[in-house]
């Protein structure tokens, strides 16, 4: 999009027979038409903003006004991750300080180490577990507060993700601003707010647009300039150079989305954090987002890091999530089921570990007319929508330099 509009002649061919990477919706055999699992943003993502707005899809989306989840741990209660009116990062203080999972010890001491990622940059060769541990964080407080956040943003916990990207996180999201960790989501199919419109807008615009093109081999000499967005296990397959072979070292993590349909609502709201056994589930009423209506509610379960429920079977991992929901919510005891569809991801995010920062390649490589763009580069964040949006428009930048540079 960037190209079209700076007058360029541009080729887009995708592999597959539409558009959205990893973020797109698809239709059951039932015809229920769904996500390829529950995709949010945050406030402190101005490109995705930028291009719901560049598209005209704002209205779209729903961002909160201000910060606030329900947290239900099974074992210690409720609580509520909530903005407070003071200056960041004092607006979660108070929050913080009531957490309930926490002792006061450990929430001084949490206190503390946010105070310190807010002030410095972390090592990027350490894990973040292991930079939470020096710094005074229990298992309990790693697992209990740490992780709710890490776990779903960086689909790996804090003893698999870098010190660097977990103190982004938080320092970005949470930290930095008092807007950067409000909530939001589409309120219409993934397809529809981004991927669908931006094909049009590309035709639109004299673009011309190769869905269900596979590309076999990277020409440079094939045009002024080539910008490669394949997911990293892929590059060395089009560019079997010994640089690309580094992005194949990229580890890759799992996510499973469980939608249950419901008789009846489960949970007030539209998000909720629950808790069971340790394990953080996020639960969105899309019955709710997406303002429908008739006897059935739908929610979705989304389990980020979800190894170890990948290989048990699509209906008994229903079954099991089910009953968890039943036991930590009223609600859902009361309510009776009346179907299921599991969505299993085996490589749905790449995971920022320690030793990850060697494989995400910059947007240069060693062919002058040849550029790289997808969210497992070197954007700085990790493997999101955000990250992806802003490496497209770097790539973009810099093949437009090349090319008005030949031309003068």
């Amino acid at each position: 999009m960037d190209l079209t509009d700076a007058g360029w002649r541009v080729t887009l061919a995708e592999r597959r027979p539409f558009a959205g990477g990893r973020a797109f919706s698809f239709t059951t055999d039932n015809g229920d038409v769904l996500d390829n699992g529950q995709h949010v943003f945050l406030g402190c993502c101005t490109a995705y903003i930028g291009l719901l707005r560049r598209l005209g899809r704002l209205d779209k989306a729903f961002l909160q006004q201000r910060l606030e989840v329900h947290i239900l741990d099974a074992e210690s209660g409720s609580a509520r991750l909530r903005e407070a009116p003071l200056p960041a990062p004092g607006h979660l203080l108070p929050s913080l300080l009531g957490f309930p999972s926490l002792s006061a010890a450990e929430k001084l001491s949490a206190v503390r180490a946010l105070l310190e990622i807010r002030r410095r940059d972390l090592p990027e060769d350490q894990a973040f577990a292991a930079w939470l541990t020096e710094h005074g964080q229990t298992p309990n407080a790693i697992q209990r507060l740490w992780n709710l956040i890490v776990v779903p943003t960086c689909n790996a916990p804090a003893e698999r993700v870098s010190a660097a990207i977990g103190g982004f996180v938080f320092r970005e999201g949470l930290l930095r601003t008092r807007w950067g960790g409000r909530i939001g989501y589409p309120r219409v199919g993934l397809s529809e707010i981004v991927p669908d419109r931006s094909i049009a807008y590309l035709r639109q615009h004299g673009a011309e647009v190769r869905l269900g093109s596979a590309v076999q081999k990277v020409d440079p000499s094939a045009a002024h300039a080539v910008i490669v967005a394949v997911p990293s296990y892929e590059l060395p397959n089009l560019m079997p150079e010994a640089w690309a072979r580094q992005a194949g070292g990229l580890e890759w993590a799992p996510i499973v989305g469980i939608n249950l349909w419901y008789d009846r609502p489960v949970f007030d709201g539209e998000v909720l954090a629950v808790n069971v056994h340790g394990q953080a589930l996020w639960l969105f009423d899309r019955t709710r987002i997406l303002g429908k209506s008739g006897s059935e509610h739908h929610v979705a379960v989304s389990i980020s890091a979800a190894e170890r429920v990948m290989d048990v079977p699509r209906s008994e991992l229903a079954g099991q999530i089910a009953a968890d929901l039943a036991r930590a919510l009223p609600a859902a005891r009361r309510a009776q089921l009346l179907r299921s569809h599991v969505e299993k991801v085996r490589q749905a995010t790449f995971v920022p570990s320690p030793d990850s920062a060697a494989c995400r390649l910059g947007p240069r490589t060693p062919w002058p007319n040849v550029f790289l763009a997808g969210a497992w580069t070197a954007t700085g964040w990790p493997d999101t929508m955000e990250g992806a949006i802003r490496s497209g428009h770097t790539a973009a930048s810099l093949a437009q330099n090349l090319v008005q540079k030949a031309l003068d």
